[in-house]
C-alpha cells in the first residue's frame, strides 16, 4: 500500500494536467467512464476501504495511459495564454477535490446511523463551544444545526427541544438585542402600562378627593391650579414637555427624510452606472451548446472581440445529485424511524380507546413503507447513471463592457442594439440536429430588483413626506399652546381640557417613533428587512392615526363656547364621538383603500414583487391594534376623569371598534385557505381580553368619582355597574353572533364557489367544517343557514357539481 501511495502521490499533477485536455478534446469515452465508476461505487458499497482505494488508483492508472496516447493529436494547447492555462488548472483541481469529496459523501451513505444520534453529537460540540464563551462560532453552528435539523425540529420530538436554546441565539444573531427584547417582553411591558393607567387613575382620585365641589363648579379647580402649587408645578412639566416633543419631532422627521433621500439618491447613483455591475454587464451567456463543445473552442471564438477574464461551463450535476442525496437520505432514515415506531407498538398490548383501530392498521402501514422504500431506491439506482447535463451552458466573462456588446452585436448585426435587451443570436457551430447555437448578455437580476427598490424608495418618501405634513400643524398648535399657557393659563386651561391626554399622546407618539428608530438601528438581518419594514410602516400609520385624533379636537376646543357651539358640553360630546367613532373608522378605511388600490387598479404600474405582496394573505397587525387600544385607553382615561358625562360615548365606542377590528380579520387578515383557525381563536380572545379590561378601567373611574366612597352609595353603585355590565356582556354576545351570521350569509365568497375551492374542501373530515374553514369559525351549517338537509343547502349555494356520496368516500379514505 506504501508503493501504491507513493506512485498516485508522484502522478497527480499529470493527471490534473491530462483531465484538462479530456475535457479540451470532448471524446465520448469520458462519459462511460464516469457511468462505470457510478456503477462501481454501488457495487464496492459493501466492501472495504482498502478495496475502493485500490479500484480508485487502478482507474487513474489506466486513464493516465490513455491519455498520454492522446497528447500527440493536441496542437491547440500552444495557442493559449499563460493566465488561462493557470486559471483551467485551477478550475480541474477544484472539480477533483469536488469528486473527492462526493465520493466520500457516496461512501458515507452506505453507513445506517440514527439520525437522533447525530444530533446529540452535533449538540455536545455545541455545549463545548458555548462553555468556552465563542458566541460567534455557537451562532455560526447554531445555522447550521437549525438548517440542517428544520423538518425534524417540526416532529417536535423530544431530543429537539433542546435545541430551543440555540435556535433563540439564532433569533438573536438576525434580529440583533433591541429587537429580541422587544418581541420576547412585549407582554409584560403591555401590563405593566396598563398597571401604571390604573396607578395615574388612582392617583388623580386621590387629588381630586380633597375638593369635592370640583364635580359641580369648574371654577373651584381653575382657582385650585392658579393658587396652590400643584397646579403650577402641572402646568410647568407639561409646557417642558410638550416643548422638549416639539424638538425631538423636529429633529426625527429631518434625520429620516434626509437620510432615507441620500440613500435614494446613492443607490440610483449606484446602480445607474453600468461599470458597478460587475461580473453581469461584461458577461455573455450560450446556450443550446453542443456536447462535444469545449473551453478552447469558445476562447478562439470570442477572443477576436476583447480580453476574456474566465469562460465557466455548467456541465455536471454533482453538487445537484448532491443535494439530492443528502435530502433522499433524510427521507429513507425518516421512514426507517416510523418502521421502528410501528414495530414497536405491534408488540404492545392496547384494548381500550380508539388505539385498537390503530393496532389493526398497524400491519398495512409497515407494508406500505417498506414498498415506498424499495420504490425509492429503484429510482436512485437509475437517476445516479447520469452525471452530465446533456446540453452545456456557458458564461463568458470579458474585461470590458463593450467587447460583450460587439461580440454580440457581431453576431446579431442589428442596428441600435440595447444593453438590457435580452435576445438570441446565431453562433456559426451547430447542433447535430441542425439547431442553432443561442448566443446572448446574460441577465442581470439586479436591474429588476433595482426597480422594485426604487419603487419601493419612493414610496417610503411620499409616506415620510404625508407623516411630516401631518406633524407640521401638530407642532404649530404645540406652540399656539404653549404660548398661552404662559399668557393666559387660567382662561386656557378651562378651553384646553385635554392637557393631560395630549401629554400622555405625545408620550406614546414619542415611543412609537423611537421603538421605530431602534428597531431599524438595532436589526442586523438586512437580506430582506421584513422586521424593520413591517414595524416601522406600522409605526408610520400609528403616528398618523394619533396626530388625527389629536388635532381636530385642539382645534374644536381651541374655540370657546359663546362663539361656536353655545355650551362646553356640545364641544366635549363631540370630542368624544369623534375620539371614539369617527376617527378610527377613518384611519381604518383609508388602510384599505390603499390595499384596494394595491390589489385591482395598480397592475401594470406595480411590478410582479409587489404584485405578489399584494395579492398574498394578511395576517393580523395584532401589535397596531395594541397600540390603537392603549392610546384610545390612555385618551379616555384622563377624559373622562375630567368628563363624567362623558362616560357613555366613549363605552359604546368599544364594541364598535372591537366589532370593525373582527370585521377585519374576517374580511381581509386571514388566509382563505390553509391558515389554522387556532390562531385566528387566539387572536379573538386577546382583543376580547382588551375589551374588558379598557372596560373595566372606566367601571373604576365611574365607581370613584363617588363622593362617599366608603358609604352606602358605592355599594349599590358596584351592584348596578356590575348588572349593567352582565347585561352589556350578554348583548353583546348576541349582537356579535347576529352580525356574524348576516355576514356568512350576505358574503358573496361562499354564493360563488368555484369548483377548485371544492376540490380543496373534500378532504375536511367533515361536513359541517366545510364552510367554517373558508371563515375560520366553528359554526355549525344547519345552525348558520337554516337548513335541515343537505338538499336545501345545495340549492341555496347552488353547488351543482359537489355530491354527499362522493365527500363519504373521501371522508372515509381519510379515516383509513
Amino acid at each position: 500500500m506504501s508503493k501504491t501511495s507513493d506512485t498516485s502521490s508522484s502522478e497527480k499533477p499529470n493527471i490534473t494536467e491530462e483531465k484538462k485536455e479530456i475535457k479540451l478534446e470532448s471524446d465520448t469515452s469520458s462519459d462511460k467512464e464516469n457511468s462505470s465508476r457510478g456503477s462501481k461505487k454501488k457495487e464496492t458499497g459493501s466492501k472495504s476501504t482498502s478495496e475502493t482505494e485500490n479500484s480508485e488508483l487502478s482507474e487513474q492508472s489506466g486513464s493516465s495511459e490513455k491519455i498520454k496516447l492522446k497528447k500527440i493529436n493536441l496542437s491547440e494547447k500552444d495557442d493559449l495564454d499563460e493566465n488561462s492555462n493557470e486559471e483551467d488548472e485551477d478550475e480541474d483541481q477544484d472539480e477533483q477535490d469536488d469528486l473527492e469529496l462526493e465520493k466520500n459523501k457516496d461512501k458515507g451513505t452506505h453507513t445506517k446511523k440514527d439520525p437522533l444520534e447525530e444530533l446529540k453529537e452535533q449538540r455536545k460540540e455545541l455545549d463545548k463551544i458555548t462553555i468556552k464563551g465563542n458566541l460567534k462560532e455557537a451562532v455560526k453552528r447554531a445555522n447550521q444545526f437549525c438548517l440542517e435539523n428544520s423538518v425534524h425540529s417540526k416532529r417536535k420530538d423530544n431530543t429537539l427541544k433542546r435545541a430551543s436554546i440555540f435556535t433563540k441565539m439564532l433569533d438573536f444573531k438576525r434580529m440583533g438585542l433591541g429587537v429580541y427584547l422587544y418581541f420576547s417582553f412585549y407582554r409584560e411591558l403591555l401590563l405593566l402600562y396598563l398597571f401604571l393607567m390604573c396607578a395615574g387613575a388612582a392617583y388623580i382620585y386621590l387629588y381630586w378627593n380633597d375638593n369635592s365641589d370640583y364635580y359641580n363648579d369648574r371654577t373651584e379647580w381653575i382657582s385650585f391650579v392658579n393658587k396652590s402649587s400643584f397646579g403650577q408645578t402641572q402646568v410647568k412639566t407639561f409646557e417642558y414637555s410638550v416643548a422638549i416633543e416639539v424638538v425631538l419631532v423636529v429633529l426625527l422627521n429631518l434625520w429620516k427624510t434626509m437620510g432615507e433621500f441620500y440613500l435614494f439618491l446613492r443607490k440610483k447613483a449606484a446602480y445607474s452606472h453600468p461599470d458597478n455591475l460587475s461580473p453581469a454587464h461584461f458577461t455573455i451567456f450560450l446556450t443550446n451548446l453542443p456536447k462535444e463543445i469545449t473551453k478552447q473552442r469558445v476562447r478562439k471564438a470570442f477572443s477576436k472581440f476583447g480580453k476574456i477574464k474566465y469562460i465557466t461551463f455548467i456541465d455536471s450535476n454533482l453538487k445537484l445529485i448532491g443535494a439530492s442525496n443528502k435530502l433522499n437520505q433524510f427521507y429513507i432514515k425518516r421512514s426507517e424511524i416510523m418502521l421502528k415506531k410501528f414495530t414497536w407498538n405491534l408488540k404492545k398490548k392496547r384494548l381500550i380507546g380508539d388505539e385498537i383501530f390503530d393496532k389493526k392498521q398497524l400491519p398495512r402501514k409497515v407494508k406500505q413503507l417498506n414498498k415506498k422504500i424499495d420504490k425509492y431506491y429503484e429510482k436512485v439506482e437509475e437517476y445516479n447513471l447520469d452525471t452530465k447535463i446533456r446540453k452545456p451552458i456557458v458564461f463568458v466573462t470579458f474585461n470590458s463592457v463593450a467587447s460583450a456588446i460587439n461580440s454580440i452585436s457581431a453576431y446579431e448585426k442589428l442596428k441600435g442594439f440595447k444593453i438590457k435587451k435580452r435576445v438570441s443570436v446565431t453562433w456559426i457551430i451547430k447542433n447535430k440536429k441542425g439547431k442553432p447555437i443561442k448566443v446572448s448578455r446574460a441577465f442581470n437580476p439586479e436591474d429588476y430588483i433595482f426597480q422594485n427598490i426604487r419603487y419601493t424608495k419612493w414610496q417610503r418618501l411620499k409616506r415620510s413626506f404625508f407623516l411630516n405634513i401631518v406633524s407640521l400643524p401638530l407642532i404649530f398648535t404645540t406652540a399656539g399652546f404653549i404660548y398661552l399657557i404662559k399668557n393666559d393659563p387660567s382662561g386656557l386651561f378651562e378651553k384646553s381640557a385635554f392637557a393631560m391626554d395630549y401629554l400622555i399622546s405625545t408620550v406614546i407618539f414619542l415611543i412609537s417613533w423611537l421603538s421605530k428608530k431602534i428597531l431599524k438601528k438595532t436589526s442586523t438581518f438586512r437580506k430582506s428587512e421584513t422586521i424593520t419594514q413591517y414595524e416601522g410602516s406600522q409605526m408610520g400609520y400609528i403616528v398618523a392615526f394619533q396626530a388625527l385624533n389629536i388635532i381636530i379636537p385642539l382645534i374644536l376646543n381651541y374655540w370657546s363656547s359663546e362663539d361656536f357651539f353655545g355650551e362646553t358640553s356640545t364641544i366635549i360630546f363631540i370630542n368624544a364621538l369623534y375620539s371614539g367613532f369617527v376617527s378610527p373608522t377613518i384611519f381604518i378605511f383609508f388602510r384599505l383603500y390603499k390595499k384596494h388600490c394595491k390589489r385591482y387598479k395598480g397592475r401594470k404600474k406595480y411590478s410582479q414583487y409587489l404584485l405578489n405582496q399584494a395579492y398574498a394573505p394578511r395576517k393580523f397587525e395584532l401589535r397596531n391594534f395594541y397600540f390603537t387600544i392603549l392610546r384610545n385607553l390612555s385618551f379616555n382615561l384622563i377624559f373622562v376623569s375630567f368628563y363624567p358625562s362623558v362616560v357613555l360615548p366613549c363605552l359604546l365606542s368599544l364594541p364598535y371598534i372591537y366589532l370593525l377590528h373582527k370585521f377585519l380579520i374576517l374580511r381581509y387578515y386571514a388566509k382563505p385557505i390553509g391558515y389554522s383557525e387556532i390562531i385566528h381563536q387566539n387572536v379573538i380572545k386577546q382583543i376580547q381580553f382588551l375589551f374588558y379590561i379598557h372596560f373595566a378601567c372606566y367601571l373604576l373611574i365611574v365607581v370613584t368619582r363617588i363622593d362617599n366612597f366608603f358609604g352606602q352609595e358605592w355599594y349599590v353603585l358596584f351592584v348596578i355597574s356590575a348588572a349593567v355590565l352582565l347585561a352589556i356582556f350578554i348583548a353583546f354576545k348576541f349582537v356579535t353572533k347576529v352580525i356574524k351570521v348576516v355576514f356568512l350569509c350576505c358574503c358573496p365568497s361562499i354564493k360563488k364557489i368555484s369548483d377548485k375551492k371544492l376540490k380543496k374542501f373534500r378532504e375536511a373530515p367533515r361536513f359541517s367544517q366545510l364552510y367554517s374553514r373558508n371563515l375560520y369559525q366553528f359554526v355549525d351549517w344547519k345552525e348558520l343557514f337554516g337548513v335541515k338537509s343537505f338538499k336545501q343547502l345545495k340549492k341555496k349555494l347552488k353547488l351543482e357539481n359537489f355530491n354527499k356520496e362522493n365527500f363519504k368516500q373521501n371522508s372515509s379514505k381519510d379515516e383509513d
